[in-house]
């Protein structure tokens, strides 16, 4: 009979243990989630500790709420040039990622093309400077990428002579579209 009672002893310590390394993986996991997955697994609750409604941008440059067509991907241009900038190496803030994207600029017609050919390393200068200053976790979401391809083409575009009488063409926006043809973070 002693040796039937302390076979039940020891199952009991078997799942008390079992128990104990469940709860300890789920604690891991939860742990893993808020400090390493985009936003801390819930994006929404993190705002409103912070008290934060959307006007304080300080954090992480962004806004919540819906995409209000920064840059339109799906617009028709009539006659597109394209203006290979080639791929850009970029180290992002932090330290510890890297951001690889070859980047297209799209035109309305070939003189603003042929403005900016013979800009292209201020061209390039503009847009790697801009990508230095991004992070791995804004560079996760579709909505930092839109608002980033609307920063670049504003930044490409204050190259151009402020007054729209200087340019040979008779277009208000020269450029239509910055794409993104590769895309990397590592």
């Amino acid at each position: 009979m002693a040796e039937g009672g302390g076979g039940g002893r020891g199952k009991l310590i078997k799942i008390l243990l079992a128990v104990i390394v469940l709860a300890g993986v789920a604690a891991g996991g939860w742990y893993g989630v808020n400090k390493f997955w985009p936003g801390g697994g819930q994006p929404e609750d993190r705002l409103a500790k912070n008290g934060d409604n959307g006007a304080n941008q300080a954090n992480t440059g962004l806004r919540p709420g819906p995409l209000k067509n920064i840059d339109d991907p799906t617009g028709y241009v009539e006659d597109p040039q394209y203006l290979e900038l080639g791929d850009f190496t970029v180290l992002l803030t932090g330290g510890r990622r890297y951001l690889k994207v070859n980047i297209q600029i799209v035109l309305g017609n070939s003189a603003s093309k042929n403005f900016l050919e013979t800009r292209l390393a201020d061209v390039r200068a503009l847009v790697l400077t801009k990508l230095q200053t991004q992070s791995y976790e804004e560079m996760k979401t579709e909505r930092a990428r839109a608002i980033l391809i609307s920063e670049l083409r504003t930044r490409i575009i204050s190259l151009f002579p402020p007054d729209q009488d200087d340019w040979d063409w008779d277009i208000k926006l020269p450029i239509k579209k910055v794409l993104f043809t590769e895309f990397y973070m590592q």
